[in-house]
């Protein structure tokens, strides 16, 4: 015989059902509280931009039809936006109490800056049956002489060619400067030999963050010798 409706039969199952269906909305309220917590938290904005960018812009850049475009400078020019974010990735090694690391650091920021800087200067179309890093046959002659090879085009006018009329060795010199200015004073930041400790939280709450009820009382003990 099939129980009815409201048996005894029934109210155990019903009763566990009841139990069970507020478990999901449970936990979804638990996750989204957690994301919301660690979105509020200091630096995790800025982190999860940083992250997006570096995972996302990969993505939208390796589905443009012709990724490896670009004559003699294909496909990694086009990840240049998504660097800055992605160095965000190094930043705790500012803070390393590891000086060793922090030399590193301080050498590869070197060498990407000069890199940068002679890409730049050198008209950026380099010709393709040039070394990895011809400092004999284009960085050293175009800085010496301020005139880009033939071969890899014409020669990038500066502002300092354009506006004060300088010549153009000097303009490469004259755009150098403030690079090396901001170079030395990230050295020397990075070099520093101690990192100063982070200070330890205070055992004790202060007066405006303590609940009623949290001052200090008197022991029986000490009552009794009053």
């Amino acid at each position: 015989i099939t129980p009815h409706a409201g048996t005894p039969a029934q109210e155990p199952a019903a009763a566990a059902t009841s139990e069970k269906t507020p478990i999901l909305p449970a936990r979804l309220h638990g996750w989204l509280a957690s994301a919301w917590a660690t979105i509020q938290a200091p630096g995790a904005p800025e982190a999860l931009v940083s992250l997006a960018v570096t995972v996302l812009y990969p993505l939208a850049i390796s589905a443009y039809f012709l990724p490896m475009a670009g004559e003699n400078l294909p496909g990694p020019r086009l990840l240049t936006p998504m660097l800055a974010f992605a160095c965000l990735g190094l930043i705790w090694v500012v803070d390393d109490p590891r000086v060793w690391l922090r030399r590193a650091l301080v050498v590869a920021l070197g060498f990407s800056l000069v890199i940068s800087f002679l890409y730049v200067v050198t008209g950026v179309r380099i010709y393709h049956n040039y070394g990895a890093y011809p400092v004999t046959d284009l960085y050293w002659p175009t800085l010496s002489t301020g005139v880009v090879p033939i071969r890899d085009g014409p020669t990038p006018p500066t502002l300092g060619t354009l506006w004060l009329h300088l010549p153009a060795t000097w303009s490469i010199a004259l755009a150098a400067i403030p690079l090396a200015f901001w170079f030395y004073a990230a050295a020397k930041a990075l070099l520093r030999s101690e990192i100063a400790p982070e200070p330890a939280p205070a055992d004790v709450a202060p007066a405006s963050a303590r609940l009623p009820g949290d001052e200090p009382r008197p022991t029986p003990e000490l009552a009794a010798t009053r």
